[in-house]
């Protein structure tokens, strides 16, 4: 398997992951407590989170189904998805309605934890190193990893951490320098553009629809 697609969600298509060493502030900025995660606690969080998935795909006894089902649980308490949702849709979160932006976020967390509990049967072995912590911007930490095994080239991976709601949460992932929310922030604004956000809504439910829905 492909490590860019084991560790990205979309979950963020392989070719669409990347982090910026600053996001915008006024993009970035939510009514969310923001204090920094320490880099001791951040490099903890992502060690687990790979320490986890690792153990997941390695279990003997469950079948693919019960193993996207664990990860999809995952997925779902360590990113923050409202926040990256809305972060992928830009300036057209204000301009849409609330139902749109209810129906929007539903759709855009349910695609991402499909998309990526989907590429898990392909799993073929390969390992996850913690490397450091780096503060970026005013909040944020990033981490540093490091995808290999699986007869490929060793992969970087960076992870965006934030401190939401007094929890540590992942708010961006990078690979080979491919920001996972600004190349999705692009294709959706364009979208938007030729489509409207009722068009973007429908391309959505359609890329959700194809994949298997597997969870609780």
């Amino acid at each position: 398997m492909n490590p860019a697609k084991f560790w990205l969600p979309a979950i963020w298509m392989a070719a669409s992951t990347m982090l910026l060493p600053a996001l915008s502030p006024v993009d970035m900025a939510q009514a969310q407590a923001v204090a920094r995660v320490e880099a001791g606690q951040a490099k903890r969080f992502i060690a687990d989170l790979g320490a986890q998935a690792i153990n997941v795909l390695r279990a003997d006894g469950h079948t693919i189904e019960q193993r996207e089902a664990i990860f999809r649980d995952m997925l779902m308490r360590k990113f923050s998805m409202p926040f990256i949702g809305r972060f992928v849709l830009g300036r057209y979160w204000q301009s849409a309605t609330i139902d749109q932006q209810e129906e929007y976020l539903a759709l855009f967390s349910e695609f991402v934890l499909r998309n990526y509990a989907s590429m898990l049967g392909g799993y073929a072995g390969e390992t996850f190193e913690v490397l450091n912590a780096a503060e970026a911007g005013k909040s944020d930490m990033i981490v540093s990893s490091r995808v290999s095994g699986g007869g490929r080239e060793p992969l970087g991976v960076d992870w965006r951490l934030r401190m939401i709601d007094d929890q540590p949460q992942i708010i961006d992932v990078s690979v080979g320098g491919i920001s996972m929310s600004i190349t999705q922030r692009e294709e959706y604004s364009a979208l938007v553009q030729r489509n409207g956000m009722a068009g973007l809504i429908e391309a959505l439910r359609a890329r959700t629809n194809s994949l298997p829905a597997e969870g609780p």
